[in-house]
């Protein structure tokens, strides 16, 4: 978004290269450089309505999902192409209808890589990538069916990135309220 470091747009290139040789070429490809704000409104479908009805709020006019799921791994080097492989044909696992399904690379480092590992509460200062697998209920009431559907996407996905993924902590994120009474999810701290 034009704050990459030199050679940020070669190092992207050649592994969307390595991505699409494995699983085909994409239909479109556009590459646009524009501000943060504006991707962002134009992302979410509100470039045309005020701040606040560009919000998940009564008073705004962004559909709130019923159910989100989300698990990944971060990665230290680059993933190999069997990684890729894998993690791509979990999109044929139990597809339903009215389910989202996302496969999402977080590019990470940068200026948070600068500080001591061990400086702050985030260890990772050393991970290049962030793959998770997402999936999103759209229509309620969830079901069961699309709630195992998500767990089972997210899970798979998991476990076929895992063997070239860092030894890290696994994360898992759901928008399904706890039961009273459950016990939180708590990361697993990785030695320094």
């Amino acid at each position: 978004m034009g704050d990459e470091p030199a050679g940020a747009e070669a190092q992207l290139t050649a592994e969307a290269g390595r991505l699409v040789a494995d699983s085909g070429p994409p239909s479109a490809r556009p590459l646009t450089t524009t501000r943060h704000r504006a991707f962002m409104r134009a992302t979410y479908g509100c470039e045309t309505v005020t701040a606040t009805q560009c919000r998940r709020t009564p008073a705004g006019l962004l559909p709130r999902p019923a159910h989100g799921l989300v698990r990944g791994r971060l990665f230290g080097r680059p993933a190999p192409r069997a990684a890729w492989g894998r993690a791509l044909a979990v999109f044929d696992l139990v597809r339903l209808a009215g389910q989202t399904r996302k496969l999402e690379v977080l590019a990470l480092g940068g200026a948070a890589s600068d500080p001591a590992r061990t400086g702050t509460a985030y260890l990772h200062r050393d991970a290049l990538h962030d793959v998770n697998f997402l999936s999103v209920v759209n229509g309620s009431p969830v079901t069961a069916e699309a709630e195992w559907a998500a767990r089972r996407r997210a899970d798979a996905g998991f476990v076929a990135v895992a063997p070239y993924a860092d030894g890290g902590p696994a994360r898992t994120s759901s928008t399904r309220p706890r039961a009273a009474g459950a016990t939180p999810i708590t990361p697993r701290t990785v030695p320094g």
